[in-house]
């Protein structure tokens, strides 16, 4: 299930800087998702040969039986500038739904259900 084009370009335009998320490592940044109410798991790690990156994949399941699952990586940089430049490439392309939260940005190649909940998740991190 997909969302419309304007919903698509605003969830991509977000791109929320979130408080206190900065020096997390995958798992710990998980973990705030999932006390936001969205199931995030996070897999193995994913080669990278930048230098100062991580890069894991995740996977957010169904919600129900209209929805699909989520799947994406989560990029966790050494530095806030590094994240920044790693989540500006992530808007420059088309198809990609991105966030940043500190030195972690988060891609999604679609933006379904289960992309809005995490969009959700990531608003009230905010607060």
């Amino acid at each position: 299930m997909k969302l419309g084009g304007v919903a698509a370009s605003t969830m991509a335009s977000l791109g929320l800087l979130v408080a206190g998320c900065g020096g997390m490592d995958a798992e710990s940044f998980a973990e705030r998702i999932r006390e936001q109410g969205v199931q995030m798991q996070v897999g193995r790690e994913l080669r990278s040969e930048q230098e100062g990156l991580t890069v894991y994949d995740f996977r957010i399941p169904p919600v129900d039986s209209t929805s699909v699952e989520a799947r994406g990586t989560l990029e966790v940089f050494e530095s806030d500038e590094m994240a920044r430049e790693g989540w500006t490439r992530c808007l420059a392309a088309a198809d990609l739904t991105c966030y940043r939260a500190g030195q972690v940005v988060v891609v999604l190649p679609s933006d379904g259900l289960e992309a809005r909940r995490l969009a959700a998740a990531m608003q009230r991190l905010e607060r």
